[in-house]
Parts: structure tokens; C-alpha cells; sequence
């Protein structure tokens, strides 16, 4: 049975010195006046037990001013018998020990061994209260396989916003030479316009020498981009593996692709020795990258030696032209028009490249997007099973729901910002969206242009759907969007008295925790927060907005039932709690000279003196109202 054996305290501002509290492992119930630390004890067993406890401005206060420069001391049983002894101070996170051997431990490796359900005051309204705190408590459930289900999300969301920047990018470089490509499109004619209208005295040999030479510019400067493309796919890889294999396979087609080449002997020598090296490549592993890195190596390598070889040839060219002095002004211009013929079919070249790469990182996109929704799924079974468990448990008098990805916020926040300054009424269009399309299903229809479905969503018409499209197609919001993960939305509904009643239209008599009244919603929370799991069980004043009437013929027998299985630990103010439970521990603290202690300890019997005096209000008081209640 997994308990907290006791809490130390040494040299807090607040408590006396060697303050130590041991606990039983059933009902322990901390109580005194206002202001003696009952509710501090909380929040240090809590700074012990979460690494992230003073992100809580609560906890970080209390801390701050009650511990200062001490140390708690928290020991703690795990499930499997271990003992562990945290030691917390201000500022620093746990540390735990194994007490047996003093041996430290990092307090991630067992934050689910010792993990506890700690509820400080008004948690349970807010839980009624807030859809979020409603769906922590649903997945106290599933612990351990929750956190690992929601990192798996996180990683594909990872792999999805790189993946969007790689689209992105691909967007910018196929606009850069379409529009350049508009530069080029008279190209072809103009050359050839150019050819038929040669100079009279041009000699046929001249022009078949010239466009000889002319032709080996242009495969030189195809042998250039040739290594360049190399060199960039290479260094593409060494921080991002997508499609590497694929990438690699047509890499290594594109090596052996160099029959034309005029320099193909020192290429091919060098394209050897990359493919040998690229047969290294196999994973996003260190190995791999260090072979990319030869490969780069090598590419360069070649570059500096096809820079001098294209030098020497460069200038046998540039000595034709001079012989050709004469017809100048017509040689240049053709060598210019044929040099635009070569870059607009470069510029082709490049957006067919750049589409299928494209094509591929969206594919790539989608088979993630498939991943997302299956975690998700996984994640949603997970939550429905233990919520199936839990109705059964209720028998009706309550009753938990489960909508898939209803808590909406990010979402909706993420369209608000993408659609705002678009000239349209998006507060009105928004709820329309998203209560029809899940994000990534909204994506999808953005991605394909398509206004038909927009458009069938009421409210939204063909103009409106016109609008949408214009103002998110291919851009960071939708990319952003697509990947948003909208968490289910449990909803508590506590079953109503039909004689109490008023409202006659209330569906099957619930009503969900947030409309009901602060007691009810307490009524309805308490209950679930007993049945989720039987980790020892921390809560602040649970008696907080609930009648006596329901302490007394309710709570107290399932804390009865409770305590046979798990440890519980109430700081109250209300005599019911540890009277009616015959709680095992009661410790009643004292706040005197500046300094907070315990003035007395032990079971019901033991402490009754102090039950009557502090909870009660004193022996006369009690027995005024046995007279007044003619007891």
C-alpha cells in the first residue's frame, strides 16, 4: 500500500524545530484555528511530490513565506514497499533518497511511485467549475499511459511544424521561379529569330563552331549545378532526415546520370566514391551523418578541381569570340539568347523538382496527420473506459460525459487571429467552423480549395467561403491549425430530485456541475474524486459547500469504505469528518509566539477534548444545543 509515513520540517520560519508529523495509513485528520498551517502542511507534502509544485502562485507563496531557508523532509512508502525520503527546499526541486541505503534518486524516475492526490482548498468547486481541471481529474486514471500517448503527440506535432516550414519554403522557392519563369517565356522564339536572320557574310563553319561551344557553356554550367544540387541535398539531410532514403535513391540514380557530361572523367571518379559512401547511409544516426559529411567533403572537393578545368575551357571560347570580332554584336546576342533558352528550361527543371518534393512532404503530412488521429483516438478509448467504469460505479445519481475534442479554445483563438483584418464578421463564422470541422478536417478542406463545403455549413456563404480560402490557403495559420489537438470535454451531471425541482424542462433531471450551485457541485465532484485511484489521498477542507446533513449520511460512510484501502489525510474544520469516520489520526496544531506546533495527537478518543472545544465550539455551546434540541 503506497503512504506518506510522516513529514519533517527543520528550520522553517513557521513551524517549531524538529516539527514532525507521522500519519497512519488510514484516516489522519489535521485540524485547528485559522492561520496554525494546517493548509501549509499541504502545500509542503505537495512542493515534495510535483517537480513543478511552485509554478503554482499558491504554493510558491506559501513556500516563500513559511518555509524560507528550511527543509522538508517528506517520507513516503511506494506500492512496492520501497521507502523514499524527499527532501524539499525553496527554489530547488525535490531531491529523494532511498532510505534504506541514502542513495539519491532523480525525481522523475519515480514520480509515478509516489505520486498522490492532493486537493488544496476550493479545488473541488473549480473542478466543477473548469472543463480543463475536469479532465486532469479523468485522467488520474490513466497515469503512465496518458503522459505517454500525449508525448507521442507532442513529438508528431514536432514532426508536423517542421514538416510545414519544409512546405512552406518549397511555396517560396516554385513562387521565385514561376516568376522569374514569366521572364523567359519568348525565349526559345526570340533565339530562334535570331538565328534565321544571321549576318550576310557569316560563314557555316563559324556558326557550327560557335554553337559547339556554346553548347559545352551550357553543359558546364549543368556540370555545376549538377555538384550543387549534390552538395544541397547532402547538407539538407545532415539536420533533417525526411524522405531520406527516397532522397538518397534518387541521389544515387543522378550520379550515374553523367554520360553527357564534358568533364565526366574527374566526376565520375568523384561519384564513385560518393555512392560507396552513401551505401553507409542507412538512419538518422551519427554513422550516416558522418558519411553525409564525407559526401559533402568530397562534392567540394570536386567543385575546386571543375572550377579550374572550366577556367581552361572557358577561355578556348572566349578566343573564338575574338576571332569572331567581326560579327560581334550578332555572336553575342545569340550566346545571350541561348543562355535564357538554358535558364528557362533550368527554372522547368527545378519547379518539377520542387513539385514532387512537395507532393512527397504532403503525403508525408497526411500519413502524420493519420498518426495524430489514431493517439488521439487511443487517448479518447482510454478516457471513455475508465468513464464507463466510473457511471457504473454511480448507479445514475451521477453521471459523466465525454465529448470528443470539445475543449475548443486554442482553436478558436488560432481562427480569431488567422481570419482577424479580413473584412469579415469571423466571431459570427468561428462557432459555425469549429462545431463542423475538427482542425485538421478544416485544414483539409482550406488545402483543396474547396468553397462547395465551406459553403454548405449554414451561414456561411459561397462569398464568405471565397473569403476563408483567400485569407488561409497555404499559409502559417492553416499549417499551424491543422495541427491543433482540441482535448475531449468531460462534463459531471449530478441526478436532481424531481420533488425539488423547479425547472420541469431539465432533461432526464441532470444537470451539468457548472450550472449547478456551489454545494451541489461539491456533492457531485467529491464522489469522483474518491473513486479515481488509491493513491493516498490529500484534500483541504473537503467539508467546503457541503450541508451536514450530507456529511453525515453520505461522506462519512464512503471515507468508512475508503480508508480500508488508502490513506487519507483531511485537513477540516467540521467534527463530523473525524468523529463519524472514527479517524485513526487526528492532529490539532497550535500557532503561539509566532511559531506553529502540535498541541495534541491521537485517535478520536484521545483528541475528543479538543473536538469539542475547537470544532464544536466548547462543552457549553455543545450542551446548549443538545437542550435546544431537546436532546
Amino acid at each position: 500500500m503506497k503512504r506518506i509515513i510522516k513529514v519533517e520540517v527543520q528550520n522553517s520560519d513557521f513551524f517549531t524545530t524538529g516539527f514532525q508529523l507521522d500519519l497512519s495509513d488510514h484516516l489522519n485528520c489535521v485540524m485547528g484555528g485559522r492561520g496554525t498551517g494546517k493548509s501549509t502542511i499541504l502545500h509542503f507534502v505537495k512542493s515534495c511530490l510535483e517537480p513543478d509544485a511552485e509554478e503554482d502562485k499558491n504554493t510558491f507563496g506559501v513556500l516563500k513565506s513559511n518555509l524560507g531557508s528550511g527543509i522538508i523532509k517528506l517520507y513516503i512508502q511506494s506500492e512496492n514497499g520501497e521507502t523514499y525520503r524527499i527532501e524539499k527546499t525553496f527554489g530547488e526541486i525535490p531531491q529523494p533518497y532511498l532510505a534504506s541505503s541514502g542513495r539519491h534518486i532523480p525525481i522523475e524516475t519515480i514520480n509515478k511511485e509516489v505520486m498522490c492526490d492532493i486537493f488544496p482548498a476550493q479545488m473541488i468547486e473549480e473542478i466543477g467549475r473548469n472543463s480543463e481541471a475536469r479532465l486532469e481529474l479523468i485522467d488520474k486514471m490513466l497515469v503512465g499511459e496518458i503522459e505517454d500517448l500525449k508525448e507521442q503527440i507532442d513529438f508528431i506535432r514536432m514532426e508536423l511544424e517542421k514538416n510545414a516550414k519544409d512546405i512552406r519554403s518549397h511555396n517560396q522557392k516554385l513562387k521565385k521561379n514561376q516568376d522569374q519563369l514569366e521572364e523567359y517565356k519568348s525565349a526559345e522564339d526570340d533565339l530562334n529569330q535570331h538565328k534565321a536572320d544571321p549576318p550576310d557574310d557569316v560563314r557555316e563553319d563559324e556558326k557550327q563552331e560557335f554553337e559547339r561551344q556554346d553548347a559545352a557553356e551550357k553543359i558546364r554550367a549543368a556540370e555545376t549545378r549538377y555538384l550543387k544540387s549534390l552538395a544541397d541535398r547532402f547538407s539538407g539531410h545532415l539536420t533533417n532526415y525526411t524522405d531520406l532514403t527516397e532522397d538518397l535513391q534518387q541521389t544515387m540514380a543522378i550520379t550515374g546520370n553523367i554520360d553527357r557530361f564534358i568533364n565526366k572523367p574527374l566526376i565520375e571518379s568523384y561519384s564513385k566514391q560518393i555512392e560507396q559512401s552513401l551505401l553507409s547511409v542507412q538512419t538518422s544516426n551519427a554513422a550516416s551523418r558522418v558519411s553525409l559529411s564525407a559526401c559533402i567533403n568530397l562534392i567540394n572537393e570536386a567543385a575546386e578541381k571543375l572550377k579550374v578545368q572550366h577556367e581552361q575551357q572557358h577561355n578556348i571560347f572566349v578566343q573564338l569570340k575574338q576571332k569572331l570580332d567581326k560579327h560581334k554584336v550578332y555572336f553575342d546576342k545569340l550566346n545571350l539568347l541561348s543562355k535564357r533558352v538554358d535558364e528557362k528550361n533550368v527554372r522547368l527543371k527545378e519547379i518539377e523538382e520542387l513539385t514532387n518534393k512537395r507532393k512527397r512532404l504532403k503525403l508525408h503530412r497526411e500519413a502524420d496527420i493519420v498518426k495524430l488521429n489514431k493517439v488521439k483516438n487511443e487517448i479518447l478509448d482510454g478516457r471513455l473506459k475508465k468513464i464507463s467504469a466510473l457511471n457504473q460505479l454511480f448507479e445514475g445519481r451521477i453521471k459523466i460525459t465525454l465529448t470528443p475534442g470539445g475543449i475548443t479554445d486554442e482553436y478558436e483563438n488560432a481562427l480569431r487571429n488567422a481570419l482577424k483584418g479580413n473584412y469579415m464578421r469571423y466571431n459570427t463564422i468561428i462557432p459555425y467552423i469549429v462545431n463542423n470541422f475538427s482542425p485538421d478536417k478544416f485544414a483539409k478542406v482550406i488545402h483543396e480549395n474547396d468553397a462547395e463545403t465551406l459553403k454548405s455549413i449554414s451561414s456561411i456563404d459561397i462569398e464568405r467561403s471565397k473569403a476563408i480560402l483567400s485569407a488561409l490557403h497555404e499559409t502559417d495559420a492553416i499549417y499551424e491549425i491543422e495541427t491543433i489537438y482540441c482535448p475531449d470535454l468531460p462534463d459531471f451531471h449530478l441526478k436532481i430530485d424531481k420533488a425539488k425541482e423547479v425547472d420541469v424542462k431539465t432533461k432526464e433531471n441532470y444537470r451539468k456541475s457548472d450550472e449547478l450551485s456551489t454545494g451541489q457541485r461539491c456533492t457531485t465532484v467529491l464522489p469522483i474524486i474518491f473513486a479515481i485511484s488509491k493513491n493516498p489521498l490529500i484534500i483541504d477542507q473537503p467539508e467546503d459547500n457541503l450541508d451536514n446533513e450530507y456529511i453525515s449520511k453520505t461522506i462519512h460512510k464512503i471515507i468508512i469504505e475508503q480508508k480500508k484501502e488508502r490513506q487519507l489525510i483531511f485537513i477540516t474544520h467540521n467534527a463530523n469528518i473525524p468523529v463519524l469516520s472514527n479517524a485513526e489520526k487526528n492532529v490539532f496544531l497550535n500557532y503561539n509566539e509566532k511559531k506553529s506546533s502540535k498541541s495534541v495527537e491521537g485517535n478520536v478518543n484521545e483528541v475528543k477534548g479538543s473536538i469539542l472545544e475547537l470544532l464544536e465550539g466548547g462543552e457549553d455551546a455543545f450542551r446548549e444545543r443538545m437542550k435546544l434540541y431537546n436532546y
